[in-house]
């Protein structure tokens, strides 16, 4: 009894484990970083001594996104206790172990090309994919790739590896909870160039649907490459990340690709603000300062000014003249040199390079779908059927000829709103 009162005056310390309080806490850590970042505890060494299992049980319940672990025991242990989500193990794992990592789901941190091969290797064997975490060491000077364009390069040459997924990349900040920040914004600055030097390469994203064979054809991406990919909205605060605070230029850029940018970023719930940004056109500059006209063309395929523009029998010639300049220049042998597309002397061949809108009026008012239904090429009803849009709003079709279009047009209209009245 003496003695065990003796021993008690040692203890000095009481540690109480309040799994309510650590739920509480990665629950305000979810809130600050905010919708679509993901959240990784860290519970190595047993959950630092507070017990790894019962911690991991109660965070999976409120929607943690994955765990790391020091080493793979320490992951084994969680799935052997009904732990299904991604775990990382931050440090070093010996090659010995890799068919284990692999079977139990458990994902490496990966420092060197040797290290991926030979798990890429294994996991071919085994019929897996490996999925890896890239390391990069940007001043904690343990593990990890340093900052480098060389480093770029064997980064692309793993991800190139059969079997084998990466899937995120990870520094260590050396000393982030000083008051000194200089040398973790140092850090943080190599990091970022080094995600853009990435991103520089040709890294690929899954559309969510199948590629189009006439899109493949064009850019030469098929389904097959894209198939373990992330999908944009896994992407798209980093891309959006990378026009924040810059101008746009582009070609068509104003019309196609900015639009499309901004409407997919909000399809993925990222609101890219872009209200004081400047926006430059090439295609814009293209087109104002090389007109497209006679006299142009007459310049560009005939290489002379054009005489008496704008006369009858000048513009008729000039006309012919272009014509057989531009059957000379695009011909069969050229078609590599111009994305594979050529001219033969014959009509049709004509025809299809010329139309760019199947027109069913002369004015190009209503034209013909892929489907080969005439539909609306103006307006409010803008590529609906002209025969739908007469069922549903009779109106429409006497505004039409009240308003100010070509007889030919009138003409057209006519024909398919008595079509579409037989069938009312």
């Amino acid at each position: 009894m003496l003695q065990e009162e003796a021993m008690n005056q040692y203890y000095r310390v009481h540690a109480v484990i309040d799994l309510d309080a650590i739920c509480h806490n990665i629950q305000e850590v979810k809130r600050v970083v905010g919708e679509g970042v993901k959240v990784m505890p860290v519970i190595k060494a047993d959950g630092y001594g507070h017990g790894a299992v019962p911690i991991a049980k109660e965070l999976n319940k409120i929607g943690v996104d994955a765990f790391a672990v020091a080493i793979l025991e320490e992951g084994i242990t969680l799935r052997n206790h009904g732990i299904k989500k991604p775990i990382l193990i931050l440090g070093y794992t010996s090659e010995y172990q890799y068919s284990s990592l692999i079977q139990y789901e458990i994902e490496p941190t990966v420092f060197c090309y040797e290290m991926a091969e030979s798990l890429s290797k294994i996991a071919q064997a085994l019929g897996k994919v490996a999925k890896i975490h890239i390391k990069l060491d940007t001043g904690m000077n343990r593990i990890g790739f340093k900052p480098t364009q060389e480093s770029v390069e064997i980064v692309e040459r793993i991800s190139k590896l059969p079997n084998i997924k990466i899937e995120g990349i990870f520094t260590h900040f050396a000393c982030a909870d000083e008051a000194d920040k200089t040398s973790a914004y140092e850090q943080e600055r190599k990091y970022d160039q080094f995600i853009k030097w990435l991103e520089e390469k040709d890294i690929y994203i899954n559309p969510g649907m199948p590629i189009p064979p006439a899109s493949t054809a064009v850019h030469h991406i098929t389904d097959e490459m894209v198939a373990d990919k992330p999908l944009f909205k896994d992407v798209a605060r980093n891309i959006a990340k990378v026009f924040e605070g810059a101008d746009i230029a582009g070609f068509n850029s104003n019309r196609f690709d900015v639009p499309l940018l901004i409407e997919e970023l909000l399809r993925a719930g990222v609101n890219l603000d872009i209200s004081k940004r400047k926006f430059v056109d090439v295609q814009t500059i293209y087109h104002i300062m090389e007109p497209r006209t006679l006299k142009a063309a007459y310049k560009f395929y005939c290489g002379a000014p054009l005489v008496d523009a704008h006369s009858a029998l000048a513009d008729t010639r000039a006309t012919y003249e272009v014509f057989k300049a531009q059957l000379d220049r695009y011909t069969e042998e050229m078609k590599e040199e111009y994305e594979g597309k050529y001219l033969t002397n014959d009509i049709d061949s004509w025809v299809s390079f010329s139309t760019q809108n199947r027109n069913v009026d002369f004015a190009g008012r209503i034209i013909l779908n892929e489907y080969d239904v005439a539909v609306f090429n103006f307006g409010k009803y803008k590529g609906r059927s002209v025969e739908e849009v007469f069922q549903l709003e009779p109106s429409y079709y006497s505004w039409m000829m009240q308003g100010d279009f070509p007889l030919n047009t009138k003409n057209v209209i006519t024909e398919i709103y008595t079509r579409a009245r037989r069938r009312f």
